[in-house]
């Protein structure tokens, strides 16, 4: 269904991550607003907390862009998308488990089996907590600017025609840089 073209990886203060921070008439809830799980999951805002409370107190942000070339013609892009996120949010949620405090920012939305009538629709708690994880476009970050300035892998927007690739970025929040540690975890499963 895909394969993996391209992955960068680097570790980067977290003060240099916040710079690209959205600014004040770009908020996520502008942004996310028309999108159709814009305050209808956990993970979505709007949020009843500051989105730099989350990853306040760490120190670097380990991000990894993640280019998937679809080897398939006329699957729908969220099919590519979300086979792709199964397999890369399973990889990253046990990266994540060995650095003890670290918090992992998925690439996009929820996408739990759950997500489509997620019980905050109900007012009800996550039935995932355990595996319910903020992105960094929920919390304000500008992903096309990360991509493309920090980690440079230009995202393809998809139009009429699906793109070459689709990109998803990451994010590992930690006390350290632990970016080499992700590499390790990625050349194992490219080989």
């Amino acid at each position: 269904m895909f394969q993996i073209n391209f992955s960068k990886i680097i570790g980067i203060s977290i003060k240099a991550i916040q710079a690209s921070r959205l600014d004040k008439f770009k908020l996520p809830e502008l942004l996310c607003g028309n999108c159709p799980a814009y305050n209808k999951r956990w993970a979505c805002p709007p949020f009843s907390f500051s989105a730099n409370e989350i990853i306040a107190d760490k120190k670097f942000a380990n991000l990894v862009a993640i280019k998937i070339k679809p080897t398939q013609k006329n699957l729908l892009p969220r099919i590519i998308i979300d086979e792709a996120r199964i397999f890369f949010d399973a990889l990253f949620y046990d990266i994540e488990a060995l650095y003890k405090g670290s918090i992992l920012l998925l690439a996009g939305s929820c996408i739990c089996e759950q997500s489509e009538n997620c019980p905050k629709q109900k007012n009800l708690p996550c039935v995932q907590k355990d595996k319910m994880r903020y992105s960094l476009e929920a919390l304000g970050y500008d992903v096309t600017k990360i991509s493309e300035e920090l980690l440079n892998t230009k995202i393809l927007w998809q139009t009429d025609v699906q793109p070459e690739y689709f990109t998803l970025v990451y994010c590992i929040c930690s006390d350290f840089d632990i970016s080499d540690e992700i590499k390790i975890s990625f050349q194992s499963i490219l080989q």
